[in-house]
């Protein structure tokens, strides 16, 4: 087991590789935040599945207009922040599908076609099931 003087090393060596950014502190979940991520989910989720499917089918990175894309991701980070862990942690790993469709052209297409697979079975149960 570590000693807290240990731990206080460790989480200064973490903030400093971070560049010293204080994360944001948690706040109250609003019925806006549960309908920001169910709308942005029902409007996303249908496209993601669809761009995994070719991906996957084609083993070849399409281009596509990311743009509206950025406009969701832009409005799920706050979620990300609110004190109901499961709906942060969808909103969370939705942030992190977008991001990786943004930026598709760092991945293979096996290796992105796995990670958007592995991100959409996180939230194969929708938005109602991260409420439960």
């Amino acid at each position: 087991m570590k000693t807290i003087e240990e731990m206080s090393k460790f989480i200064a060596l973490c903030k400093a590789e971070r560049g010293g950014i204080e994360l944001p502190p948690r706040r109250q979940t609003t019925e806006e935040d549960r309908a920001t991520v169910t709308r942005i989910d029902e409007a996303v989720r249908p496209v993601l599945i669809r761009y995994t499917q070719l991906v996957h089918e084609s083993q070849q990175v399409p281009d596509i207009d990311t743009s509206k894309l950025t406009d969701f991701l832009e409005k799920l980070v706050p979620v990300r922040w609110c004190d109901d862990w499961r709906l942060s942690a969808h909103a969370t790993v939705l942030c992190w599908t977008l991001a990786t469709v943004i930026h598709r052209d760092k991945y293979e297409a096996p290796q992105l076609s796995r990670q958007l697979f592995m991100a959409l079975d996180h939230t194969k149960g929708g938005v109602p099931h991260a409420y439960n």
